[in-house]
């Protein structure tokens, strides 16, 4: 049965034409009944019938437009998410390949820093022997002769290649590095011993050498230790300037997996690994 609640369900388009439609087929009845006769008028009929197909047909392009706004709407949501997750997945990307390259460059300047302390020992341990024969000699009252004084300089084509890439080991570790590096790359100095010095001052130079190829041996392994302890997760122990004062005192110490605290190492700098 035909009720107002359903009425009033219809859509505004298509209650206006009923309503529209129905007032006309009354003005029609009336017509019809003052001429005394019941036949409707076939212009209220094509009347009547067009407001009704009219009403139906907007309110079906009503309903076309609106599904076709609201598909737009999600197509726009699709694609506006679609850009997100590209942006999201790049971004990660991006992300594993800084740190991959972090990776490697721990790796790389690490390794070149081991050659580099192997160079410093065994520098060091020239000057050393060479103390000890000025020293013997000026035991033995040996006349003074010419010896020419050479102090090498150190390639270093990892660090040099990746120059560009040392804030990936971020600024304390870096800025380590690069004094280290500096070190290695002065240039080849050799001195012409003329007039001749008495050995026991060639003694003394010799020794300073060899204190000096010690503490770029020192610096050198420390900050190899720094890298490795970004690189096994432990404790940081500090930057050149901050560790000075231990190193220097034989007292630094580094973890290690033996000893997940502190291991003493400092005074078994030529010994330990890196």
């Amino acid at each position: 049965m035909w009720s107002t609640s359903r009425f009033r369900r219809l859509p505004l388009e298509l209650r206006v034409a009923l309503a529209a439609t129905l007032a006309i087929f009354a003005l029609n009845v009336v017509w019809a009944y003052t001429q005394a006769g019941w036949k409707i008028d076939p212009g209220a009929a094509t009347l009547c019938g067009a407001i009704l197909g009219l009403a139906i047909i907007g309110h079906q392009a009503r309903r076309g437009f609106a599904n076709l706004i609201r598909s737009q709407e999600h197509q726009a949501k699709l694609n506006r998410e679609a850009r997100v997750h590209a942006a999201e997945l790049e971004e990660a990307a991006a992300r594993a390949q800084e740190e991959n390259d972090r990776s490697l460059l721990r790796a790389a300047i690490r390794a070149e820093l081991v050659g580099l302390l192997n160079e410093a020992q065994n520098y060091q341990g020239v000057m050393d022997t060479f103390s000890q024969m000025s020293g013997a000699m000026a035991q033995s009252n040996v006349p003074a002769f010419k010896q020419a004084l050479h102090f090498p300089t150190f390639k270093t084509p990892i660090y040099d290649t990746n120059i560009s890439k040392i804030g990936l080991l971020g600024i304390s570790i870096a800025a380590d590095v690069v004094k280290v590096m500096n070190r290695a790359k002065r240039p080849e100095l050799s001195i012409p011993n003329e007039p001749p010095l008495e050995h026991k001052f060639m003694k003394t130079i010799y020794d300073t050498a060899s204190a000096a190829y010690k503490n770029w041996g020192s610096d050198i392994y420390h900050v190899a230790m720094r890298i490795r302890a970004t690189e096994e997760g432990w404790r940081d122990p500090g930057t050149l300037v901050e560790t000075a004062a231990a190193r220097q005192a034989n007292t630094q110490a580094y973890e290690s997996p033996s000893n997940p605290k502190v291991e003493p190492t400092a005074e078994l700098v030529h010994d330990n690994p890196v």
